[in-house]
């Protein structure tokens, strides 16, 4: 997981919605913007992608570990929001996440 500090909060979330560039993937879609101020990050699993809520926050908690591992030290003032559209294992989630990492010129 990412620090509190590090997440998007819920008022900033509808805003960031509107703002940013969409990447998508069959699998996932990735919302990006520059931000002046430190970048915030926040995964989203929906209900219909996995009904079983354990499902949802394991996917969950893949997506932040990824955003740890990739991108918050590398580009710490950027705003991402990942949406995971089905339930993947955790190598090809992190295959598409890198390949939609470099869609967005986030590659490093």
């Amino acid at each position: 997981m990412i620090p509190n500090k590090k997440r998007l909060p819920h008022s900033l979330f509808l805003e960031f919605l509107k703002k940013g560039r969409v990447f998508h993937s069959p699998l996932l879609s990735f919302r990006v913007a520059p931000m002046k101020e430190t970048g915030r990050y926040a995964v989203v699993v929906s209900k219909q992608v996995a009904k079983n809520a354990v499902t949802r926050n394991k996917l969950r908690r893949q997506g932040y570990y990824l955003f740890n591992k990739h991108i918050i030290k590398a580009f710490p003032h950027h705003t991402v929001i990942l949406f995971i559209k089905k339930t993947i294992p955790f190598k090809e989630l992190e295959k598409e996440f890198l390949s939609l990492m470099s869609r967005a010129g986030l590659a490093i």
